[in-house]
């Protein structure tokens, strides 16, 4: 199985005028509200998991379509207790920091 390949558009950007992002931008406040405070998962998803190997700090992510597995797996992954954990369903964002695993 092969990873989909994404072209990177930098020369696209970079040849931009200025003015199409001083235009386009946004106050750093109504940024953060659209990006950060907001999230929105594909119907199909019903929990992401996003894990953070602390002595690497490497993250992987994992989805679920059915929430036990998701248990399954962030029981898996405290039990460990070499990572730290963020679970995104469609109602919560939580995060679990290996102090308090």
């Amino acid at each position: 199985m092969s990873n989909k390949y994404f072209p990177n558009r930098w020369k696209l950007v970079k040849s931009l005028p200025d003015e199409i992002f001083t235009e386009l931008a946004l106050p750093f406040d109504e940024f953060m509200e659209w990006r950060a405070d907001s999230w929105h998962l594909p119907d199909e998803v019903e929990v992401l998991i996003r894990a953070t190997h602390m002595p690497t700090h490497k993250v992987a992510e994992y989805v679920y379509k059915r929430p036990e597995y998701a248990r399954k797996k962030v029981r898996e992954l405290i039990k460990t207790e070499e990572y730290e954990v963020t679970v995104c369903t469609h109602e919560a964002v939580i995060h679990i920091p290996l102090n308090l695993i």
